[in-house]
């Protein structure tokens, strides 16, 4: 089965995820979703278009 990751609850107190929920995705569905982009080294890139 295929799934996204919908919602994640983190608890910094205790340095944990507490839950984690999913969506099952249907074959031939269109499906919209965000996702954060991290840049590690950065400032490393010379040129073009990061």
């Amino acid at each position: 089965m295929n799934v996204l990751i919908k919602e994640i609850h983190y608890n910094a107190m205790k340095n944990q995820y507490d839950e984690v929920d999913f969506q099952a995705l249907v074959s031939d569905e269109k499906v919209h979703s965000v996702a954060e982009i991290v840049l590690v080294n950065h400032d490393k890139v010379m040129g073009g278009i990061v």
